[in-house]
């Protein structure tokens, strides 16, 4: 199996705020999904205390999100990491 070689500064700007944004919104899925998880918890199954209810998350969040990525942004947010990760490497040394 050959391996392609890998141009980190062909990536723009715009693909890595765009690998960043896909990586904040599945971060913040998760916190959802936990932040309703606790709630759950704390307050029971149908998340009501004393005659209040807790908020509901904007919409339904599932494990298995970050599944569905396509191979292009898969690529798009390795490239973005890899690029980042040169950069501290050149800072650094």
């Amino acid at each position: 199996m050959q391996t392609a070689k890998l141009n980190l500064e062909s990536i723009t700007e715009y693909e890595l705020l765009e690998a960043a944004l896909i990586g904040l919104e599945i971060q913040r899925g998760d916190v959802i999904l936990k932040m309703t998880q606790l709630r759950q918890q704390l307050n029971g199954a149908d998340g009501s205390v004393e005659g209040f209810t807790v908020a509901e998350p904007e919409r339904q969040v599932h494990a298995n999100k970050g599944r569905h990525r396509s191979a292009a942004v898969r690529r798009k947010m390795s490239l973005a990491q890899k690029r980042s990760w040169a950069r501290r490497r050149r800072a650094a040394a």
